[in-house]
């Protein structure tokens, strides 16, 4: 029995581009007596049509990008004009190793772009595909209590969001400090950060309190744990 491939043949033809009806040799197969030509473009309108086909798939990625970036970063900090940012800060963000697991502490007083420039990294991570999330301590601590609710809706958005704050790749944590400190949020924040470190998830801190000021608001049982999870795998800086 002769093999259906070995009846194949090819050969090339003069034929119109249907795009842009240009004369070019195209490549015909002959296979058991039927001719099929490899295509009807011609290279320059095929390499047209791939740089469409790619800016177009850029332009939908950009779009879900910003759709993330909405959700996730408040509209005053997406408006951030790096013209205005502080050099320093700059220089952090934009030599910042997305891959290297490491978190980024910054403190200082309000004012002095913290956020603006976390928020700034975030972008970064969202822009090559790492899922992001912000979220404010005091929220965080919110959502804390809020996990052990009574009302369904309620207990199940606080558990969706803890959830979400532990698995997503980079995390923001702003104003850490701004929050009630209990007992129970210092275990879960404990619990979030060593996870967190353990699996390589970089998370980013704002706060007014540098780490020092930070020990001493936490007790002594949970804030030694925090705070050095916090040093050993994260670049600290004070502005």
């Amino acid at each position: 029995m002769t093999d259906p491939q070995q009846q194949q043949t090819r050969c090339t033809m003069t034929v119109a581009c249907e795009k842009c009806s240009t004369q070019f040799e195209a490549t015909v197969h002959d296979m058991l007596g039927r001719r099929f030509l490899c295509t009807r473009v011609c290279d320059e309108c095929q390499r047209k049509v791939e740089e469409e086909e790619k800016r177009r798939q850029q332009e939908e990625k950009r779009q879900q990008e910003n759709s993330i970036l909405g959700e996730q970063i408040p509209p005053l900090y997406r408006k951030t004009d790096r013209s205005r940012m502080d050099p320093k800060l700059l220089r952090i963000v934009d030599g910042f190793d997305l891959n290297s697991g490491q978190g980024l502490f910054i403190s200082g007083d309000f004012g002095t772009q913290k956020t603006r420039a976390c928020a700034l990294l975030l972008e970064r991570y969202c822009r090559v595909d790492y899922p992001i999330r912000m979220i404010q301590s005091t929220v965080l601590a919110k959502h804390v209590v809020e996990q052990f609710s009574d009302d369904e809706q309620t207990r199940e958005k606080a558990q969706k969001t803890l959830l979400s704050c532990q698995r997503v790749y980079a995390l923001l944590i702003d104003d850490l400090g701004k929050e009630r400190a209990t007992e129970r949020f210092e275990i879960e924040l404990f619990s979030l950060v060593e996870f967190r470190t353990s699996t390589l998830r970089p998370t980013l801190y704002t706060s007014n309190l540098k780490l020092a000021d930070l020990l001493h608001k936490f007790s002594p049982e949970n804030g030694g744990g925090i705070v050095r999870r916090i040093t050993e795998f994260s670049q600290r800086i004070n502005v």
